[in-house]
């Protein structure tokens, strides 16, 4: 191509010379040395050579070119993923397929991708060598993806992630956040069921499986490898079994030890080998590009229209019941599909703003509520958010005007009466770093209460002790003490409100935080069988290991009966991959059990509001002296 190309400008270059043959006779005349002429000439070559290339002359910055896994294979594309100018990861539209969804380009010029679960949500893009190129992390994530993105190699890995686990009678049901390969086998000595779920996450580990069959007598999860998720049914007795979900699938199906699977031959059942895992499409080795070409406004995609029906955004509230904190709360009335990415919140310099849409919605709000709401804002003395403003026409399209530099998080919920959804924008301003480097003083600490909300984390011998409630209480005591240190503390979350995994983690990249401290408790698969706390810190990370080492030592001398049990690896936990909230954080990050809340001593300390004092104490003085020695 690049021969023929050339070929082509030499000949155009030779006819333009000939026609100018008489100016340049003219202008060689008047030049005594050949060096000019050939000089001359050359440039005259090189400058009609570019632009019948379309090459500027100025040296053009390099296109860093991104590699792709999916299910654990390097996905092909005729159009490669590269790092934009921004340092956003920029990929064909086109790898939504291998995520099990569609994509569509409206007449409107509005991108539309839709999940192997319905969900439709909007997204921009941009065309790059006749190819619809997207946000790659952002599009992932929102499709139910985990997005592990290292710089170093230039690689994005995407995993589905295991959303449920539960046996129902003699039904196994397991679901992922899009469609994933797997394989069945049992094993004897002793007597267990095994499967293997390709491709997969275990994002947020389920604390135990309910079950309720006479054949299980334990339910186990755990991260295989870093490509694999492991459930293990421990069984009382050899039990026959039979898969009866497609071999690629977000919602696999296993009946166990029912009478139709004992009248079917042996033979018919046991292992199920899932197909190649493969991200080219079957019937083919042509990349996906190539499979799916770019659509053009008149064509129909290869979505199907999809009736969803129109979201109303009937009231926003403004709220600041939490120091330091201030609330956007949107309440919205129908359709409530697909809540965890039925939204997309961006914030953007130039003129800072936070923009905030609700796919497929409308304005529905009252004049008095807009001039109430504007009102209550401009005249609010809250130093960060300086004005609300809509988007154009009656799109459900949320302004924020800033004044100083902000890192947010989105919760929802459903009202109580399942007619629609509540979303909070909870906003926390952002100060430049100050102080020496080995004081806390002017330091930006996450402080993550895990769980929240929905998700309720572990839960201890009644449905009264909850994980959830203990990680908040204790984590709005470290901020106290953070902040009476001098450090500038950021809360993932201040109340009972669903945060996820990933934006939790991104708040520390938004506030460039020094250190991120995620607060938990832990649950084993015995009642009383496990006590103490445990700080881990990510793979073998030095600095990690350093902070956690620190903050394990402060808790081992706290007076409480909770004792110490180390520092670990989340390698360890979960192999190869690790908690979400630790390996997503850029910063200096660690993540603390603070006890078992199913061992009945632990649970009596962490619902004690002076231990849980003494708790985050010992955390607050672990991360003190590990500044104060660097």
């Amino acid at each position: 191509m690049f021969v023929s190309k050339m070929q082509q400008c030499l000949t155009l270059c030779c006819i333009l010379l000939e026609f100018f043959s008489p100016s340049v006779t003219r202008s060689l005349q008047r030049r005594s040395s050949m060096t000019l002429h050939l000089r001359e000439i050359m440039t005259f070559t090189v400058v009609t050579a570019a632009i019948f290339l379309s090459v500027p002359l100025a040296a053009q910055p390099a296109i860093r070119a991104v590699k792709l896994v999916v299910g654990g294979k390097e996905a092909p594309f005729e159009v490669s993923p590269y790092v934009a100018e921004d340092g956003s990861v920029m990929a064909p539209v086109d790898f939504v397929q291998l995520l099990g969804g569609t994509y569509k380009l409206k007449t409107d010029g509005l991108l539309v991708v839709t999940t192997a679960a319905g969900k439709s949500f909007s997204e921009i893009f941009v065309n790059t060598q006749n190819r619809l190129m997207v946000p790659l992390l952002v599009t992932a994530q929102r499709m139910g993806a985990s997005t592990d993105w290292n710089a170093k190699e230039s690689t994005v890995t995407l995993r589905a992630k295991l959303e449920l686990a539960k046996l129902v009678d003699n039904t196994l049901l397991i679901a992922t956040s899009y469609p994933v390969y797997y394989k069945v086998r049992s094993l004897n000595t002793p007597e267990r069921l095994l499967v293997d779920i390709l491709g997969t996450d275990l994002d947020a580990p389920p604390a135990s499986v309910p079950f309720s069959n006479s054949s299980v007598t334990q339910i186990r999860t755990g991260q295989l490898d870093e490509q694999t998720v492991r459930l293990v049914l421990n069984l009382s007795r050899p039990i026959r079994f039979e898969v009866s979900s497609p071999q690629q699938t977000n919602a696999i199906q296993l009946a166990l030890g029912t009478k139709q699977t004992d009248s079917v031959p042996m033979s018919s059942l046991g292992t199920i080998s899932p197909l190649p895992v493969s991200s080219e499409p079957a019937g083919g080795s042509a990349s996906i590009s190539s499979l799916v070409p770019i659509p053009s406004v008149s064509d129909k995609g290869n979505t199907p229209d999809r009736n969803t029906g129109i979201t109303k955004i009937v009231n926003i509230e403004y709220k600041n019941d939490v120091p330091n904190i201030y609330k956007i709360v949107v309440t919205t009335a129908g359709p409530a599909a697909g809540v965890d990415d039925a939204y997309h919140a961006v914030l953007s310099d130039s003129p800072s703003r936070l923009t905030f849409d609700i796919n497929n919605s409308i304005l529905a709000l009252t004049s008095s509520n807009k001039i109430l709401l504007g009102g209550i804002i401009s005249n609010e003395n809250n130093s960060v958010v300086s004005g609300i403003h809509w988007g154009p026409g009656s799109g459900g399209q949320i302004v924020l005007d800033l004044s100083r530099p902000i890192v947010y998080a989105v919760s929802t919920a459903d009202l109580s009466d399942n007619s629609g959804i509540q979303y909070v924008l909870s906003i926390q301003e952002t100060l430049p770093q100050s102080g020496p480097n080995n004081s806390i003083t002017g330091k930006t600490v996450i402080v993550d209460a895990g769980h929240g909300g929905r998700d309720s984390g572990a839960v201890g011998s009644s449905k009264a002790i909850c994980e959830k409630s203990y990680t908040l209480a204790i984590a709005k005591l470290l901020r106290d003490d953070l902040i009476t240190a001098g450090a500038h503390p950021l809360m993932t979350r201040s109340d009972d409100t669903y945060i996820s995994p990933d934006d939790r983690s991104q708040m520390d990249t938004l506030a460039h935080a020094d250190y991120f401290i995620s607060i938990h408790c832990d649950s084993s698969d015995v009642q009383n069988s496990r006590s103490g706390d445990t700080v881990y810190y990510h793979r073998n990370n030095a600095a990690c290991r350093g902070l956690a080492d620190s903050i394990a030592n402060s808790l081992s001398q706290i007076e409480i009966p909770i004792k110490s049990d180390g520092t670990r690896s989340d390698f360890v936990r979960f192999p190869g991959v690790g908690f979400a909230v630790l390996r997503n954080c850029p910063e200096t990050a660690v993540l603390v059990e603070c006890g078992y809340v199913n061992n009945d001593s632990d649970a009596k300390c962490l619902a004690n509001s002076v231990d849980q004092e003494q708790i985050a104490a010992g955390i607050a003085a672990g991360l003190q002296d590990y500044v104060a020695n660097q």
